[in-house]
């Protein structure tokens, strides 16, 4: 079994509500150890796993606003977006809804993306805020109007990051994951919607395992977070493991084995024995 092209190139296929399988979360079921008949290499084998991702089907049930950055506070009064997907009208109105009692209003313009906060009070304080990345909001004290300098990026991740956490390739990331990172789908369907992605030739990383019994898939965000799929529908994805045999190089000969070997070729050209 030297020779990787004797071995034969296999594709795992990856259900959520498949058998075999283990939950590594209470909450979400973005993190799955999948279990399958194992895929071994011997210690005398020269050949390498090398693992790629071909195919994807993940429902994009991702709420825009979530725990994550759903609340704000101005001058001590805190409020809570309610949890789902918006557009940023719709945003402003639950604000304004909340903060005029407090004599402070919002507005939005389309043309610069931005909100800008007034107080008729002539200043105003966001105490603290987690909604900075998707409105822009940036707690501290303002002179009123104030137009935010970020501008309005209501999606809560563009991409889905998929990790094989029990194995390791020499992919790099700055996650600190250690290259467990097999690829990033880009998110290009709606909420709601099913993404999909096939690759017929995917890109492979090779890994160092020498046998593989299962692979523990983590679905993230862009921000390395767990993906939380609202109502846990189920994923699909296909692996295909193929093999590799690892070339090491060779050492440029150093300048006298060059003259020897030039010599011992001219003297084989001359039909004349070497010297000994």
């Amino acid at each position: 079994m030297s020779n990787p092209l004797t071995h034969s190139s296999t594709k795992i296929f990856l259900s959520s509500q498949g058998s075999s399988l283990v939950l590594n979360s209470n909450t979400l079921n973005t993190d799955i150890s999948f279990y399958f008949q194992p895929l071994l290499l011997s210690n005398a084998d020269k050949s390498h796993f090398v693992i790629g991702l071909e195919q994807a089907s993940i429902p994009v049930s991702i709420n825009m606003v979530n725990s994550k950055n759903d609340t704000i506070s101005i001058n001590g009064n805190s409020y809570t977006i309610p949890a789902g997907n918006y557009v940023i009208a719709d945003i402003i109105t639950l604000l304004n809804a909340f903060y005029t009692t407090y004599s402070i209003t919002f507005t939005y313009s389309a043309n610069t993306n931005l909100i800008t906060t007034t107080a008729t009070a002539g200043s105003f304080t966001i105490n603290s805020t987690t909604t900075g990345k998707n409105l822009g909001f940036v707690a501290g004290t303002y002179s009123s109007p104030y137009t935010n300098l970020s501008v309005v990026n209501l999606p809560s991740t563009l991409g889905i990051i998929i990790q094989l956490e029990n194995v390791q390739t020499p992919n790099r990331d700055n996650s600190g994951s250690n290259g467990a990172t097999l690829a990033r789908i880009p998110i290009t369907c709606g909420t709601q919607k099913i993404l999909q992605y096939f690759n017929a030739t995917p890109f492979f990383s090779q890994i160092s395992n020498r046998e593989l019994t299962y692979v523990r898939v983590r679905l993230l965000n862009d921000d390395y977070s767990p993906l939380d799929l609202v109502g846990r529908p189920d994923w699909f994805i296909v692996l295909r493991v193929d093999f590799t045999e690892k070339n090491f190089p060779e050492e440029a000969p150093s300048l006298i084995t060059q003259q020897r070997k030039d010599l011992e070729q001219i003297l084989l050209n001359a039909q004349i024995p070497a010297p000994k």
